[in-house]
This record gives structure tokens, sequence and C-alpha cells, in this order.
């Protein structure tokens, strides 16, 4: 059984159209081949997957990591892919 490792992120949008900027936190829940990405504890689709400027509702938006912390500790990078176990 992998290791679950759970981070917060904070991430930054700015819409390509109105030049709209604002952040949100997701936590992403790491088991190595799956991630699952909650907002505000609700499952949510990955940050980067077609969001939506709430300014003029365009899809021309850009996705950024700002942020990234172990749910338990400082900031910190997510680990590197682990080569599968046998």
């Amino acid at each position: 059984m992998r290791e679950m490792h759970i981070f917060t992120e904070t991430w930054v949008f700015r819409c390509l159209c109105c030049r709209e900027t604002w952040q949100d936190a997701y936590e992403a829940h790491d088991g190595g081949n799956v991630v699952v990405w909650l907002r505000g504890g609700v499952p949510a689709m990955p940050p980067w997957s077609e969001p939506s400027c709430h300014q003029c509702r365009s899809l021309s938006v850009q996705a950024m990591l700002g942020v990234t912390r172990p749910a338990d500790g400082p900031p910190s990078p997510r680990p590197a892919c682990e080569a599968a176990e046998d």
C-alpha cells in the first residue's frame, strides 16, 4: 500500500480577457497513481481543468500554482514521482 500525501495548494488565476486575478485554495490527496482534489472540503476538478472567470465568464483563464504546503507543515515542493513498486 502506498503512503497518502496531503497538500494544501493555493492557485492563482488570471483571466486573459478582462485581466481579473483571484486565488483559491485546494487540497490535493496524492496516493501515487491518483490525486483527488478538494475545494472547500468538496471533491473538485483539478485547478487547471477549464477554470472560468467569475467576472466575465471567459474560459481563457491562466492557472498558476502559488504555494504548496504539506497538510501538517511549512511550504515545500511536492514529492517527485516515485517508481512503481513491484
